[in-house]
């Protein structure tokens, strides 16, 4: 297979994801209750949600690769650094959601006191992870704009999508990046985001 293909693939998976992303976000509310949650991390829905938010981080370390490799050049040592920081982010979150999926049911069911009152160590973690996954996409973002390879407006809401959820807890807060990273998987695997012929960024 060629380079050119596997980038375009890297598209469908970022597509993908973006949708399971989506997906998963529509459904937290009727499944995650913060008054309660060691109750909601009992149950299987709880399970199958976060299962869903591993599957849309893990396709989309397999899209951050060919997001990348289309605007390398034009996107310069910005692009370089979201790229590493989305992708050490992304999969700190992947780990953190695997966690949720197979760990937090147990402890939920055997010890909850640690899911309604976790450790400084576990909640530092929790922060970190969202932190770089946050920092690393609006990097990237603010590349896909300098190097002008993938639709600007795509690029506009990867970044605000990613800084919503930092907000707080608010409805639909991932919404917003699912359907940017829906919008540029597109672009990539359909061709639309080509290399322009202006001068590559140098910085």
């Amino acid at each position: 297979m060629s380079s050119s293909n596997l980038i375009r693939w890297g598209g469908l998976a970022t597509m993908l994801g973006g949708a399971l992303l989506t997906i998963a976000n529509l459904m937290s509310p009727f499944i995650v209750d913060f008054d309660n949650l060691s109750g909601s991390t009992a149950t299987s829905a709880y399970a199958f949600h976060h299962g869903l938010l591993m599957l849309a981080t893990l396709l989309l370390l397999a899209g951050i690769p060919g997001l990348h490799a289309r605007q390398s050049e034009a996107a310069g040592r910005l692009g370089w650094a979201g790229f590493l920081v989305a992708f050490v982010g992304t999969a700190l979150l992947m780990a953190h959601f695997w966690g949720q999926t197979f760990i937090a049911p147990v402890l939920a069911a055997t010890a909850p006191e640690l899911i309604d009152q976790p450790t400084p160590l576990l909640m530092a973690e929790i922060m970190l992870s969202f932190l770089l996954f946050t920092l690393g996409w609006v990097l990237f973002g603010v590349s896909m704009l300098r190097a002008r390879v993938y639709p600007r407006a795509a690029a506009g809401l990867l970044i605000v999508g990613s800084l919503i959820p930092m907000i707080g807890r608010i409805a639909g807060s991932a919404l917003v990046l699912g359907v940017a990273l829906i919008w540029l998987g597109y672009a990539l695997w359909s061709g639309r985001a080509e290399p322009s012929t202006r001068v590559a960024a140098v910085a």
